[in-house]
């Protein structure tokens, strides 16, 4: 038994994920909702949207290669109307611009594909004990994981 996913647990945070490939989306899923968290599933754009009209999330993982939409312009909307939600950015194109663009817009952290589901709760549970702070945009509430 592994005793160190103790520091891991939630306090039953609510994470939205924005991913189109399914078993990566199921598995992001059901990691995180053993340790804790209440999790909401979308494949695009679009459904991100109409989940976000009903439902309140903290947290939200969000794929930059979306097959609707592209997932920066997704961030830019989301924080607009909901400026206090943490948004960790997953993208397999870590190109400059895009990681430029992404803490332009005030994610709370960027993660390079492949997804390591430790590393992933890792970067979430450093998000959340830092969500207060995240909204200054300095470079400390900008956590780049690779």
């Amino acid at each position: 038994m592994d005793c160190n996913n103790s520091k891991l647990t939630s306090s039953n945070q609510r994470v939205l994920i924005i991913e189109d490939e399914e078993i990566l989306k199921k598995a992001i899923a059901l990691s995180l909702q053993k340790v804790g968290y209440k999790t909401m599933e979308a494949s695009n754009g679009k459904e991100a949207r109409e989940i976000l009209k009903t439902s309140s999330v903290e947290i939200i993982l969000l794929d930059i290669g979306l097959p609707d939409c592209n997932g920066l312009d997704l961030l830019e909307d989301i924080l607009e109307f909901s400026p206090e939600v943490a948004i960790i950015v997953m993208t397999a194109q870590d190109t400059v611009e895009n990681m430029d663009r992404t803490k332009q817009l005030g994610a709370s952290a960027i993660f390079i594909k492949p997804v390591i589901l430790k590393q992933l709760k890792e970067t979430i549970h450093a998000v959340e004990k830092n969500q207060v702070q995240r909204h200054d945009n300095s470079p400390q509430s900008i956590l780049g994981l690779t």
